[in-house]
């Protein structure tokens, strides 16, 4: 596919002649002759597992750390299917704080369909919510 050098003021480069085949694609970037960044996208399998990645591993017990987890929907060798549309359900086992838990959603780029929250613990009565998605 060759090297492409970035125009000024543009912040991603594409690479519109290209034709889909299965395997493996990878860019590198150079910064002053030297190679900067690298990223590798593969032609993934079916669907066969979740992948949680937690941006840390711990929570400071003071009411206003967070934590943020991505599930991921992945083939059996861990790559993320770029265009899975699995529904996920999520329980979370530990008490809330102070009664309350954070949930924090975000929506594909062009999504249409409507997210769906539901809620459940115990003996409680579920909670549903319903997202537009616009």
């Amino acid at each position: 596919m060759g090297r492409k050098k970035k125009i000024q003021y543009e912040y991603r480069l594409r690479w519109n002649e290209v034709v889909y085949e299965p395997g493996e694609l990878k860019a590198i970037s150079y910064k002053d002759g030297k190679v900067w960044a690298t990223s590798i996208v593969k032609t993934t399998d079916v669907a066969a597992k979740l992948q949680l990645t937690a941006y840390k591993t711990a929570l400071k017990a003071d009411g206003s750390d967070l934590v943020f987890v991505t599930v991921a929907v992945t083939d059996k060798d861990g790559n993320t299917i770029p265009t899975a549309k699995d529904t996920i359900q999520c329980s979370l086992e530990g008490a809330v704080f102070n009664g309350l838990l954070l949930v924090i959603l975000k929506a594909r780029p062009n999504a249409k369909d409507p997210m769906k929250l539901v809620v459940k613990a115990n003996d409680l009565e579920k909670a549903e919510l319903k997202i537009d998605v616009k």
